[in-house]
This record gives C-alpha cells, structure tokens and sequence, in this order.
C-alpha cells in the first residue's frame, strides 16, 4: 500500500519557451548595422596599409641615418681604442726602459708580475 503526501500539491508544468515574433525592420536595420560595420572594417585596414607603408618608408629613412650615425661613432671608438693601445704600449715600455735602467733585470720581472697581477685581479673583478 503506498502512501501519499496529504499536503502536497501538484504544480503546473514549466518549460523553457521562448516566445519569437518576426519583426522585418529590426532584421532589416541589424542586416544594414552588419554592412556598416564590414564598411567600417574595409577603410580602417585601408587606413592601416596607407600608414604601414608611410611608416615603411619613414622607417627606412631612420634606419639609414641610424646606419650611417653608427658607422662615424664606431669609427671614433676605433681610433679612440687605437690611440688608448698606442700610449699602454708606450708606457709599458718606457716604465720597462726606467725599471731597467734603475733595477736591471729584476725589475723587469717585477712589472711583469704587477702586470700580470692586475690583470687577474680584473679578470675576477668581472665574473
């Protein structure tokens, strides 16, 4: 024998209905809305060429003077690093010619250990 609930009560039935009505002037204004749009779309990529290649050619342009710029100061660095070899080597052996006059040979060997001290000591400085 079943038994049922005393206090419940059925409900109706619900589904999830929408209702659709055909409106012809808002299909027609979305379809125009969708127009303008691919419009809008078609210009601003025409738009974005058009600058893409003004910008091309001022970046060429740049890029030359850029080239050339970089080519007078590397130039400059080069003759400024030749010129810093030419008096290190300069001084090396004029302080070669003082220790030697002074000292003789040991002194010689003595700036070549300073030197090669601090070298090294730069080496390490770096890592």
């Amino acid at each position: 024998m079943k038994l049922t609930n005393i206090f419940r009560l059925p409900r109706h039935k619900t589904f999830n209905y929408i209702p659709r009505y055909y409106d012809a002037k808002k299909e027609q204004e979305e379809k125009r809305k969708k127009e303008l749009l691919e419009l809008v779309e078609i210009e601003k990529q025409k738009m974005t060429t058009e600058n893409n290649q003004q910008d091309n050619q001022n970046d060429y342009e740049s890029d030359y003077q850029r080239t050339i710029s970089s080519a007078f100061n590397r130039k400059q660095k080069e003759k400024i690093a030749i010129n810093t070899n030419q008096l290190l080597i300069i001084g090396v052996l004029v302080g070669g010619c003082v220790l030697f006059w002074n000292f003789g040979t040991q002194g010689i060997l003595f700036a070549i250990a300073g030197i090669v001290w601090v070298v090294f000591r730069m080496r390490m400085k770096k890592r």
